[in-house]
Parts: structure tokens; sequence; C-alpha cells
């Protein structure tokens, strides 16, 4: 039967008008030091203010609720993962206006709250000037900490800050910024966009905002340091870059994602890792009490009372036995795949309600061309149930590189000091996981053309800004890593005409080594979507066949060709060959690698060499 959750939202508050944004949002789009758009409705006029979301110092930790993954706190060396408060907990994420430069509505005058602006009951901030009914608008533009280094990726603290209007306006002049500038920004009916903005001070100087988005166009301020999410600043050295305020590039999350696995699956296990339940198993972890004394304790509790009390003393020994070393991304994805592999059937469950179900289905069958699916996939795994927690570790600016390792690459910090948990959600769904036959694949994969087109596409990600950080980060772009990639894009366009979700609820997660090549195409939402029972069905071998026949059959004419099968390099930085928003792409939000290193002509082959593919004898 299909279970349906009602959506969990939580709402922004702090001098300014109220919003709601969904749960999963506050660890991704609008996590710590993401800037929020407010808008308001006041007879037919639309006001919007701007507030950046403060640390975790100003959350109200006490009253967050625990999500339970050993795994994940182990990885990422904290005790505890949090999850943001909901509508429902009466709670509100704290925030703060930014940036403070405004924009009057009617006459263009900038200026701030409690100079040029009076704040009001209602969060809108009025102008201060006789006879003008305006209000104060956010300011389009603002700067960001930068330093330029050669070869390497854009150098940044982080820092944000209002963008340096008085500067800008008397840039220009020789007597430098007047005592007390008024500035005003007006536009031009000849030219549009920053082009046709001129900064004006009543002192006569104006500059417009024309080249205002270069590199080096505040080589003459030096960053502050200011952190206004942490309501603190910090010395530093670097230069300033403006950037538009609602520019993607502002804001980067850093988020640390795992798929609860046995033994941590268990409801048992993330009961007993609750917070009002911690003391007990302290008392086993610090030798205080025996396993068996602390089940007997916790067995006469009413959240217990469906477990055995043998079950309780097993989940309390794993749990004080479980190691603590960190471990890569790719060695946390390892353990998930062998957990993908084996069945785990709900029969196996401790009470028939963990979360995490594997049902593991032989590819032995015919597809319509009399080819068995055995000789392309090793194995194909049905996901009745799963669990993904992610948790919010902080954000980047400017850049954020896709090959880094995600439980330790440095980011922004979300909190003044070292917090011991995180933000972090817990999402449940389905999923299908399927493997490429390693045989077939390791005599493609030698072949010469297929490491010459491979070739092409390495070169140009060494080229390009991505390769730019630590060697033992940068990415081994294999032929084996692009078919899967491309396959699974391919997989999940075809999946969600078949089984009804959109392909934004669809999302991949790819395991890939000399020893395996796999991908898990799952759902996973807080609400409905991944409860349907739909997905899974698809990967029953008979279905699944249908599936990658329609897929490859759509993958083998692009309404861009010949130009997209032709290709040499499309899409940022050249890092696709054949693939395009025609064919290939799919929603950012369902890719690992934002829609990058794809080429459909390694799964189907291409007009030159038809037999390049690994599915050529299918498609």
């Amino acid at each position: 039967m299909a279970t349906f959750r009602r959506k969990r939202t939580q709402q922004v508050r702090r001098a300014l008008p109220s919003t709601t944004v969904n749960q999963s949002q506050s660890v991704t789009t609008f996590g710590v030091g993401s800037l929020l758009e407010v808008r308001s409705q006041k007879g037919k006029r639309t006001r919007t203010a701007s507030a950046i979301v403060n640390g975790l110092d100003m959350w109200p930790e006490a009253k967050l609720y625990d999500v339970a993954e050993p795994d994940l706190c182990q990885m990422l060396e904290i005790e505890a993962l949090k999850a943001p408060p909901t509508e429902d907990s009466k709670e509100s994420l704290p925030a703060k206006r930014f940036p403070r430069w405004l924009e009057c509505s009617n006459c263009h005058r900038l200026g701030y709250v409690g100079q040029q602006f009076d704040e009001q009951q209602d969060g809108i901030p009025t102008c201060a000037s006789n006879n003008c009914d305006g209000w104060g608008v956010p300011t389009r533009l603002l700067a960001v900490c930068y330093e330029e280094q050669p070869g390497q990726m854009h150098q940044s603290e982080y820092h944000i800050d209002d963008f340096p209007w008085s500067y800008w306006a008397h840039k220009d002049s020789e007597s430098g910024t007047c005592q007390a500038p008024r500035l005003k920004l007006l536009g031009s009916s000849e030219k549009t966009g920053l082009d046709g903005l001129r900064v004006i001070c009543d002192c006569g100087e104006s500059k417009s905002l024309r080249g205002a988005l270069g590199s080096d166009a505040l080589n003459g301020i030096r960053c502050k340091g200011n952190q206004p999410w942490l309501n603190k600043s910090s010395e530093c050295s670097h230069s300033m870059r403006a950037l538009l305020r609602g520019a993607s590039n502002v804001y980067f999350p850093v988020t640390a994602s795992t798929i609860s696995i046995p033994p941590n699956s268990s409801h048992l296990l993330q009961m007993l890792k609750r917070t009002q339940f911690k003391s007990f198993l302290s008392l086993a972890e610090n030798q205080d009490e025996t396993p068996a004394k602390v089940a007997d304790m916790l067995a006469k509790l009413a959240e217990f009372a469906a477990y055995e009390k043998e079950q309780i003393e097993k989940a309390i020994d794993t749990l004080c036995g479980q190691h603590t070393a960190a471990r890569t991304e790719q060695e946390r994805k390892r353990e998930e795949r062998e957990a993908l592999i084996a069945d785990y059937p709900e029969n196996e469950n401790a009470a028939g309600n963990d979360d995490y179900e594997v049902e593991v289905q032989q590819p032995d069958i015919l597809d319509e061309s009399g080819t068995r699916l055995s000789e392309y996939f090793q194995g194909i795994s049905l996901v009745h149930r799963l669990r993904e927690v992610v948790a919010f570790r902080g954000f980047t600016r400017l850049e954020s590189p896709m090959t880094a390792n995600k439980y330790s690459m440095r980011c922004a910090p979300i909190s003044t000091t070292k917090k011991n948990w995180l933000p972090a959600i817990e999402n449940r769904g389905e999923g299908i996981y399927i493997e490429l036959n390693q045989k077939q694949l390791q005599e493609w994969e030698c072949r010469p053309e297929v490491m010459a087109r491979v070739a092409t596409l390495n070169d140009n990600y060494l080229d390009s800004a991505q390769s730019n950080v630590e060697s033992s980060e940068i990415l081994a772009i294999t032929p084996r890593f692009v078919l899967l990639h491309t396959l699974s894009h391919l997989l999940i366009r075809q999946l969600s005409l078949e089984c009804g979700y959109s392909s934004a609820s669809l999302k991949e997660r790819l395991y890939f080594s000399d020893d395996y090549c796999g991908v898990l195409i799952s759902t996973a939402s807080p609400a409905s979507d991944g409860t349907l029972g739909g997905l899974v069905r698809q990967g029953l071998p008979s279905n699944f066949a249908s599936t990658l026949t329609g897929a490859l059959g759509d993958a083998s004419w692009c309404s861009s060709d010949p130009l997209c099968i032709e290709s040499e390099g499309q899409g940022n930085d050249a890092l696709n060959l054949a693939a395009c928003h025609a064919c290939s792409l799919v929603s950012e939000t369902s890719c690992e690698y934002r829609n990058l290193f794809l080429d459909r002509g390694l799964v189907i082959g291409t007009l030159d060499h038809p037999g390049i593919g690994f599915f050529s004898e299918l498609s």
C-alpha cells in the first residue's frame, strides 16, 4: 500500500516577512550562509526582502529531533545529526537582513536601515526621504572574498559583504570618496542590464555599473572578512569580487550523504542513538553495566515493546563495537555496493520494519532481440525500501570542486565554534541497482577506438577549471565511468516516462572501481514521492529489458544530430561529447556530476564507428 507524507516545511523569521521552505532545502539551497528572497503582498504591490540564514549557534538545538545514522556521524567525526525545524514544531530558522544596502522603489536612493530607511513592523523598510512613499528593495549586487591563483581554482575564505557603492561612484574621482555621500541608482532607457545603470552621488560624481562584475573590478577594495551568517568578521588579505545577488555561484552547499545499510538501517539501532536513550547506551559503552543489564532496562520501556530482550542486547553490542575510523566517500560507497548485491529480504529484519530491503534478481532473460541481459549485466537488485541521510557540512562560494571528497573537503564554517552535531534530513524511498558485466566491460574498455574517444574527453577535463584540485581528487575519466554515467541518464529519462515519476524526483548514485561498475537509480523523499512502488517494478528483469530497449532507442537519434553525435566537446568546459539537453541531460539535482562527462557514443556507437558502443549490438 502506498503511504503518503505531508511535506515538511519550516519558517524563516527575523524582523522580516515570514516565508516557508521545504525542510530538505534547509540543508541544500537555503542552508546556513545562503541568501533567501522573501516576498510579501501589500495591496497590489509585491514587496521583496532578502535575508541570509544564520549559523548553528542561533538554531534551536534543544528542540531539534535526532536523525540516527551512526556510520555518517563517525565519518564526519561528530556525535549527532539533527533535523531542521518543521512547521509542526512551531520553531523557525533564524535569519537576518542581507544585503544591508537598499534601493528605494520610488526615488531610487541608496542606503540602509537607520539612515536612509526606517524599519516598519511588517519588516519592509520605508524611504526616509520627505514626501516619498517608496520602500527598500535589496540591491542587486554584493561582493565576495576572492583571490586569483594562476593555474589553480580561485582562492576564497567565503566571506561576503555589501557591494561598495560609495567606492564605485567615486572610483574615477581624483579627490576620492566625499565625506557624506548621498547616492542614487538611476537607469537609462537606451541601455539594458548593468550597462544601463549608473551610481550617482550628490557631490556630482557618477559611474556606470558596466564592468562591475569583472574579476578585477574591485581590486581597490580589500576583504573585511565579513561573515554575516555568524555575526562576526575576521582578518582577511584577499580582494573582493562583485556578483549578482541571485547568481548561482554565490552559494554552493556542501553535503555528505549515505544510504543506510544493515545493521544501521534497523529502527532499533536508530532508536538507541536518539538523545533520550543515549544515557542507557553510554552505560554499556563505558562498561558501567553489561549490555544484558542495559537491555533489561530498555525492555521495560514502551518504545521497545516490539523487540525481544535478545534483539536489544545484540543491537547494543553492535553499537558499542562499531569502528570509528574516518572513511572517504569512495570507501563508503564500496560498503553500500556490497549491501546492494546481497539479499536482505523483509523476513530478515529484526521487527519487519527496517529501512532497507533488497531483493537480488538474476538477469537471465531475453530481450526483444533475443539477447540475454546477463551478457551485459551481472546483477539487478530491487531496493524495495531504502533510507538516505543527507548531512549539511558547510558551503563554498564562486566555485565548488565536484570531484572532492564531500566528507572532508574544505568549506565555510557554519558555527562560531565547532559543534558536535550537523543538520541532516532523512529521505525514504525505493530504487533499482544495476551492475554491468565485468568480463564484457573489461574486453570493451580495452579497445583502442574506445580509449581514443575517452582520451579526448580526458584532455578537455585536464584543461578545464574542474581539474584544478588536489592531485588525489582529480577524477579518472575512464571508459567505464563515462559509459555508466551516460547509461544512468538514459535510464532516468526512460524510467520517468514508464513509471510515472518526474525525472527530477529520480537521482543516480554511481558505484565504480576497477572491480565493479554499477548505478543505483532511486527516488527518496520526505514527501509522497518514493513510496509508490512503480520504480521497483520496472527493475524486474522482464520489465527492465523493455526499459533498456526504449532508452537505447531514444539515444540512437537526437534532434540535434548530426551536430551532437559528432561533437568533440560541448557543455561546460567541453566536458561532454555526444550529449545535450535533447538526448542525455537530466535535472542537475538528479546528477552526481552536474551533467558532465557524458557521451552516448560510448553507449550506442557513432556515425563513423557504429560498433564502438557497449550496447551497439542491442541498439
